[in-house]
């Protein structure tokens, strides 16, 4: 049974930054480009291939470290799955995951790439196949169904679904990828 990979566009989030090219302030949209394979009853999502910011007014794509050239310093990137709650105590707080030095480093470069505010926090989402994970920041109590962690001075929301898969691990980042290691218990 053979499969073929195939690419899909996700929009993480939204802002405002100086566009180069039209040469004012405009609206963009912070995407991710994941590679992915389809099977009959299932889809495996493999890694992310690129992140870049695609502006609203020209439609071109830029490297994230244009948002680093925005004139007014003001945070730049909105995520779009922020669901606030009334309820602030909604999240339990709960050590699921632990974060490798590697993988601590790459989120504290996205959080200053996409100017996020230090209270965001990094939400750990298991890939279906594989040890591969998706790390999006997310508000830290989002829905109440979210167990918060911190490690490395980095906060981290596993959802409660996820998290029986998740417990004990650990989250580094190589060859560009996150990736969950899990220690064996002798």
């Amino acid at each position: 049974m053979f499969s073929r990979p195939d690419e899909r566009e996700e929009v993480m989030g939204t802002g405002a930054f100086d566009c180069p090219q039209c040469e004012c302030r405009r609206s963009y949209e912070y995407v991710r480009v994941v590679r992915f394979r389809s099977f009959p009853f299932f889809v495996a999502e493999i890694g992310t291939v690129r992140e870049f910011v695609r502006c609203y007014g020209c439609r071109a794509d830029y490297d994230l470290t244009v948002l680093n050239e925005s004139s007014d310093g003001a945070p730049l990137i909105v995520p779009a799955s922020w669901k606030l709650n009334s309820d602030p105590g909604a999240g339990q707080d709960r050590q699921v995951v632990e974060l490798s030095e590697a993988a601590a480093d790459e989120l504290r470069r996205r959080m200053v790439v996409g100017r996020f505010d230090p209270t965001i926090a990094a939400r750990i989402i298991p890939h279906a196949a594989g040890n591969g994970c998706e790390v999006r920041f997310d508000f830290p109590y989002s829905d109440g169904h979210d167990f918060l962690g911190r490690s490395r001075n980095i906060a981290v929301l596993v959802d409660r679904k996820d998290a029986e898969f998740l417990e004990g691990a650990t989250v580094d980042f190589c060859d560009g990828q996150f990736r969950i290691r899990y220690a064996i218990q002798r």
